[in-house]
């Protein structure tokens, strides 16, 4: 499961994915579309941020070539 969320998260995001986590699951990929602010805290769920430059492949950035090949890999993509 791919999520694609704006800055700021909205209170029901956050709650809908701090909800969806079980050991049952796999763990999903959030994706924030917007170049600033602070990556949320969401145990279970693998955070990135979109970003131009040129280090977008390090920690928790990735480029919009990368973001296309997650959106193509996952099952299901929901954006808020």
């Amino acid at each position: 499961m791919l999520y694609l969320l704006k800055d700021p998260i909205t209170t029901l995001a956050f709650r809908i994915l701090s909800a969806s986590v079980s050991p049952q699951t796999t763990p999903s990929v959030v994706v924030m579309l917007s170049p600033g602010g602070t990556l949320p805290d969401l145990p279970g769920h693998t955070v990135y941020r979109v970003t131009e430059s040129a280090t977008a492949q390090r920690g928790t950035n990735i480029s919009y070539d990368r973001l296309v090949s997650l959106i193509f890999e996952a099952d299901h993509v929901i954006s808020w």
